[in-house]
């Protein structure tokens, strides 16, 4: 079989402009040469040259923390102005305006000193989320450019932004998809465009606009790729702290000048007054002026820009098929008419921003890297830091201990001691002893539960700081020479909590209360961290095996002990306690916790400042991590002491304001099996660039191997590995590029590949891998090569400093161009860990066909520099697969043949792909733009009647009166009942009621929105349980025909109408044409839908008032009205559409006849 796409391309010129744009960046004499063309020179408001060396000479003589606080601290401000109050000092007149969360976009009218013209103003408010834009607010500023373009305004961007935002609703809403698109969208419009850097401009959410003919920052801005304090998870090897890092990076605005990375630094603050408060005003219009002053000298110069807008002008009035095809499956808001296609200027200023971008890559070849001067790694000072502000806290509590007069969780137990204490020299007789108790048992008692109490406040007040706190407390205790124990305490006004701890009668064992509590604290970390371990089994038989909680409790016991020791946390800090001491000791502490009766609500405090302290671990698992320590380890405990039965369900009681818990539940278990699948698929090391050219490739033709990647900021380490990839014979480049035969079974298509150099930096792409990618279009454009990408990166190559960002930019204006001006198709597969940059900007561009491996990992940003919980629903390329636009399909992975089965048996439900790389590629070299998702094998549709067997085991979905009907009759009738409750209803009557085989499971929440209208929870609930049907009570879910749907699809019998009766009926304007059809009477109306106040005037009128408005989904005295005057009309009827909108997510209304006297009879 022959590629057919071939004789289309025959007649298909590359085209020129093109070709050239990349032998013109490559030497740069546009720029570097000729001064008529370097735009920013006759920008006004901007740091001469002198006063620029003279803030880099201030920058070198600062300490890091002097850098960091001029920096950084002074950008992310909280009290820094945001844009709105940055653009007064415009002093504009704003025509219209749109605010919306943290996106801003205005048009205004400006005085440009001989004439006042209009601009377009897009900018990131960080009021709102910090500035951080979410996919929708991404798709807005693309609307907000394609208007102010239409209309022929110059654009003005304000960047502020931490990133853009990269939590789960984010990555589930193709968040990489909205930037890459915003890119391609402000690179390819026809006007000017000037970027300012307003406060902080960092990583994905700064590129789109920083991607402008003219670049420029304020005073105290910043720009980076991430956020510097992410930079430490990338130095952390070289006892790097992330202040370090940035200020070797160099993130201040007069730094970013000097390499290149922004074209002038604006001498304005938002703090200015006086004369610099006009400086950016001044700044932006001479920009816009500078812009358009070069761009009538630039065509004079070339003439390629004529015979370019020629080319574009025949390629609008007569696509090709495939860019036809192309087109129709984006959303790139091409011209749709004449008048909205560029004109030769238009062109010009695209041109010109690409090169302005392009010029700020810079990478070398392995010929050049050996004439560079050699590089030591800095002596970090990492360590040194974390311990200095260690000791800062520990010492401020011992300057400051707490008063245990103002605590009453202290004074309480304390007084009680003193008060055994006192009892002790007090003789008792028989009876007081009975009634009393002995002394010095009481005594005993009293110290116990004070020491205990006293560890636990400290634990929970210290948090995540609790580990180095106890360990410097446990030894300050220690040295009894320097710190000596105290006699008498002082009076209760004035005792402080030290002053407890310190007694001579309490320390020894306030000593060995802090070291069972840090041995707890080291078990319960190590339990998180273990969850892998037990997920299946929990998953799967909703229980934990004695033997589960045996081994789980003996390794996280075995690993605390040997950082107890390791610490020196022992006996005086010197040799140490024995092992087989320190669990004696802590198993005596741990019998007396878990039969301890405030045990629930001090793990409870726990569990929610352990959540915060591990914000990458779903915050569902805590509450299990809880039951284990509450209900399961004592339940262990009681039957290795006694004839007790283990069982170790996994039902707590206690659940808390955690919408949808069960089904979330499930999800973290299943992201717990999914991560430790792909950890190992990972470990087998077979997704290497050669195994995928020897897998898919024949003849191939290695192109600029030489190039590498220039470290051109020095990023401490990094010359380090660059040389040790060398060294192993491996490029240190993010990708491979060439040209060779593609494998289409027995036939073979000449194409260009790039290829994700894993070996080197985990695939991240730089500026060398940039420059590779764009000489790889060139070739390809002038041999008419289709181009096909395998894809697995770590995201940008943050180690090349802020210009690295510019790779995107770059690479995503030249798929457009490819695509567009050479009518040729661009494939790519995303494999591995396909995130940040690279996923942002190519992989996900609106004109690449893009595919991705099962199993791929495909957040816009890794979880590593992501501070929150990133299920892999939001993150694993066969749940997004499901997802509007997140990819052409989903592909089989060859080099992971039982991959799908393992998925499968994790989660059955999960998507799995039947196409194959071979099958994709050929039908998109043919021409076809896939617009459908490709087949999976989906679940088995079940018939409802099969599942209306005699019920055995059932479901109660209901609470109160209606709940006690339910189980009353089930019981009557010998039928197990499965009660679901939300937390405040576990003490509820219903509960009460159950019998032996019965059971209730906590659903949490303490609202019906957290609780029964979760309706995956419910059904997660049903299988677990086992039951055969579900009765949904009254009200809840007991209507809504989705969740009766689900039911039936989990093979659960619906007890109530049919799916299709509760569609039909469940709609009031379908249920009264039903009825009309079946010529049943009904109440006089509208008999339908009114989507205008006028129409329902007039219904009104023709039936006469007074009348009822009606939302078609309503209940609870929510959207109805009745109106008895005709000048109500129009006001009530919009007032009941918003309120059923609101209540209901549906705003349809209509009209019937208000009946004053009716009888209400149920059947």
């Amino acid at each position: 079989m022959a590629i057919s796409s071939e004789k289309e391309l025959d007649g298909i010129e590359p085209d020129g402009l093109f070709i050239s744009a990349e032998k013109i960046a490559k030497d740069f004499t546009l720029f570097s040469g000729d001064e008529e063309f370097v735009i920013s020179r006759h920008v006004e408001g901007l740091l001469s040259e002198d006063d620029v060396d003279g803030s880099l000479s201030s920058i070198a003589d600062m300490s890091v923390d002097e850098y960091i606080a001029s920096t950084v601290q002074a950008a992310e401000d909280p009290s820094r102005p945001a844009v709105r109050e940055i653009l007064k000092s415009f002093n504009a007149r704003i025509i219209r305006e749109l605010s919306q969360g943290a996106f801003y976009s205005a048009e205004m009218e400006v005085d440009f000193g001989d004439s006042f013209r209009r601009i377009g103003v897009i900018g990131q408010d960080r009021t709102s989320n910090n500035g951080a834009w979410m996919p929708d607010q991404h798709d807005m500023a693309c609307e907000a450019a394609h208007k102010f373009a239409e209309m022929g305004l110059p654009i003005v961007c304000l960047m502020d932004t931490p990133g853009a935002d990269a939590g789960e609703a984010a990555n589930t809403n193709n968040q990489a998809h909205s930037i890459s698109r915003l890119i391609a969208v402000l690179a390819n419009v026809n006007v000017p465009t000037v970027g300012v850097i307003i406060g902080i401009g960092y990583s994905g959410g700064a590129i789109p606009m920083a991607n402008s003919n003219i670049l420029l920052s304020v005073r105290d801005g910043i720009f980076n790729t991430i956020q510097p304090k992410g930079l430490a998870s990338i130095a952390r090897k070289y006892n790097l702290s992330w202040q370090e890092c940035a200020k070797a990076v160099g993130v201040a605005p007069v730094e970013l000048y000097r390499q290149g990375c922004i074209d002038g630094v604006i001498d304005y603050t938002p703090s200015d007054r006086g004369d610099k408060q006009q400086n950016l005003l001044r700044a932006v219009v001479s920009s816009i002026k500078s812009i358009e002053l070069s761009v009538g000298k630039f065509v004079k110069k070339n003439p390629d820009l004529a015979r370019h807008y020629a080319s574009s002008i025949d390629r609008y009035l007569e696509p090709s098929e495939r860019l036809a095809s192309i087109q129709k499956a984006t959303n790139m808001m091409a011209p749709n008419s004449p008048t909205s296609h560029p004109n030769l200027f238009g062109i010009t200023y695209r041109y010109m921003r690409y090169l302005t971008a392009r010029k700020r890559l810079n990478s070398m070849t392995k010929g050049n890297y050996g004439r560079l001067a050699g590089e030591e790694v800095p002596e970090g000072d990492l360590a040194g830091r974390i311990d200095r502000e260690k000791k800062y806290v520990f010492t401020e509590w011992l300057e400051n201990p707490d008063q245990v007069v103002y605590e009453d969780q202290l004074l309480k137990p304390w007084k009680n001691y003193v008060s055994k204490k006192e009892a002790l020299s007090s003789e008792r007789g028989t009876i007081a002893t009975f009634v009393f108790g002995e002394p010095q048992e009481n005594f005993d008692k009293a110290k116990a539960e004070l020491c205990f109490t006293v560890s636990f406040f400290l634990y929970s007040r210290w948090k995540v700081g609790a580990q180095n706190n106890f360990a410097s407390l446990i030894q300050y205790l220690q040295d009894e020479k320097t710190t000596p124990s105290r006699t008498e305490p002082p009076s209760l006004k004035k005792i402080t909590l030290l002053d407890v701890i310190l007694n001579e009668d309490i320390r020894e064992d306030c000593l060995i209360a802090f070291q069972n509590i840090l041995i707890f604290d080291f078990v319960y970390d190590h339990v998180t961290n273990n969850l892998a371990s037990i997920a299946e089994e929990a998953n799967s038989t909703k229980s934990l095996s004695k033997d589960a909680v045996r081994t789980l409790q003996a390794d996280a016991l075995q690993g605390a002990l040997k950082t107890f020791n390791r610490l020196g946390l022992g006996d005086g800090g010197k040799e140490g306690i024995s092992a087989e001491a320190l669990k004696e000791q802590f198993d005596a502490w741990l019998q007396f916790f878990i039969t301890h009766p405030s045990r629930g609500s001090l793990l409870a405090s726990v569990e929610e400042w352990k959540t915060i302290g591990h914000p990458q671990t779903s915050d569902v698992l805590f509450v299990i991590i809880t039951f284990f320590f509450e209900k399961l380890l004592p339940e262990y405990f009681k039957s290795e002491q006694s004839d007790t039965k283990y069982k170790g369900i996994i039902n707590p009681a206690r659940i808390g304001r955690r919408k949808d818990f069960w089904n979330r539940l499930t999800m973290a278990y299943h992201d717990l099996l999914i991560q430790d699948l792909l950890r190992k698929e990972k470990r087998k090391g077979n997704k290497g660039s050669e195994r995928f050219l020897e897998h898919f490739v024949d003849n191939f033709v290695e192109m600029n191997e030489d190039l590498i990647s220039a470290n051109p900021v020095n990023f401490p380490g990094f010359r380090i590995s660059i040389e040790q990839a060398m060294e192993k014979g491996v490029t240190p480049c993010g990708v491979i590029t060439g040209i060779g035969d593609f494998k289409i079974g027995s036939d073979r298509q000449r194409v260009g590949l790039v290829v994700s150099n894993v070996a080197f930096q985990a695939g991240a792409f730089d500026m060398a891998a940039a420059a590779k990618f764009c000489s790889l279009l060139v070739a390809c454009a002038q041999q008419k090569l289709p181009v096909v990408c395998f894809i697995s990166s770590g995201g940008m190559q943050t180690k090349e400093g802020a210009a690295a960002l510019f790779s995107m930019a770059v690479v995503n204006d030249r798929i457009t161009r490819f695509v567009r001006d050479n009518d040729l198709p661009i494939i790519a597969f995303g494999f591995g860990d396909c995130t940040g940059g690279a996923q942002a900007s190519f992989v996900t561009h609106p004109l690449v066909q893009t595919y991705y491996f099962s199993g791929t990992n495909m957040p816009f940003a890794g979880q590593m520099v992501v501070p929150s919980y990133l299920p892999a629903t939001s993150t694993l390329s066969n749940y997004l697969y499901l997802v509007s636009g997140s990819m052409q399909g989903l592909v089989k992975n060859p080099f992971a043949e039982t991959l799908d089965d393992d998925l499968r048996l994790i989660d059955r439900s999960i998507p799995v792909p039947v196409a194959t790389v071979e099958s994709v590629v050929s039908r998109a070299l043919e021409g076809y733009v896939s617009q459908e998702l490709n087949k999976q094998a989906g679940l088995e549709r079940i018939d409802a009647r099969e599942l209306m067997q005699p019920v055995k085991r059932t479901l109660i979905h209901a609470r109160g009166c209606t709940a006690v009907k339910l189980i009353r009759i089930a019981q009557q009738r010998g039928i197990e009942v499965v009660l679901v409750a939300s937390d405040p209803d576990m003490d509820s009557v219903p509960v009460a009621m159950l019998g032996e085989n019965d059971r209730v499971v906590c659903i949490g929440g303490n609202t019906s929105d957290e609780s029964y209208l979760n309706a995956n929870s419910v059904i997660r609930v049903a299988e677990y349980e086992g039951v055969d049907s579900l009765h949904p009570g009254i009200g809840f879910l007991a209507e809504n025909s989705q969740f009766a749907n689900l039911c039936l699809n989990h093979g659960v019998n619906f007890i109530g109408p049919s799916v299709y009766s509760m569609e039909t009926m469940g709609n009031k304007s379908n249920a009264i044409n039903t009825a009309l059809k079946l010529n049943v009477p009904v109440v006089p109306g509208s008999h339908g839908i009114l989507t205008t106040a006028d129409r329902a005037a007039k219904v009104a009128i023709d039936i006469g008032y007074p009348v009822l408005i009606k939302a078609v989904h309503g209940g609870g005295g929510k959207g109805i009205q009745v109106v008895e005057n005709p000048d109500d009309i129009h006001s009530f009827f919009h007032k009941v559409s918003a309120e059923a909108k609101s209540a209901f997510g549906n705003g349809d209304i209509y009209l019937e006849k208000f009946i004053t006297k009716l009888r209400h009879i149920e059947v």
